[in-house]
């Protein structure tokens, strides 16, 4: 019996170890390309840069601006989130946007904001903006930073 169980334990340890093993993080369906989906670059109200490959960071949400009659990105992380709506329609690529009936900032419970918003990107390739906030009932209260992605 000793001997069985000795030659049983010696088969599998040979079978683990024969081959060249693939690293857990190595995604095999990737290409060597990747698509930027969310770079994330902010001051306030926190520090934090990221940039994901695709929506799957546990703790981070990002929902990148899609077609239509609105620009409008969501983010969260750490207990705080933003969603931020530009009407297309009133957007002038690169040129500061201020919070106003046609831009809207929702975030860290204040619906009033001071600032602007940059949509630098909004086309085909990809999408870029810049925002730099401070809420108009509490000046403590600020989203500063850069969004970027690509399609």
């Amino acid at each position: 019996m000793r001997t069985w169980l000795s030659l049983a334990l010696l088969a599998l340890t040979g079978c683990a170890q024969s081959g060249t093993r693939v690293p857990l993080t190595q995604d095999r369906n990737t290409t060597s390309e990747t698509v930027n989906f969310c770079t994330i670059d902010v001051a306030a109200p926190e520090r934090l840069q990221l940039a994901l490959a695709a929506d799957d960071v546990q703790g981070v949400d990002c929902v990148p601006p899609q077609g239509g009659e609105v620009f409008s990105l969501g983010f969260s992380h750490a207990g705080w989130w933003l969603q931020l709506d530009v009407a297309r329609s009133s957007l002038v690529v690169g040129e500061p946007h201020a919070f106003d009936g046609q831009a809207a900032l929702l975030a860290l419970d204040c619906w009033e904001w001071d600032g602007d918003v940059t949509v630098d990107q909004d086309d085909g390739a990809g999408w870029a903006l810049r925002i730099d906030a401070r809420c108009r009932a509490d000046a403590g209260k600020a989203v500063v930073g850069a969004f970027s992605g690509e399609y």
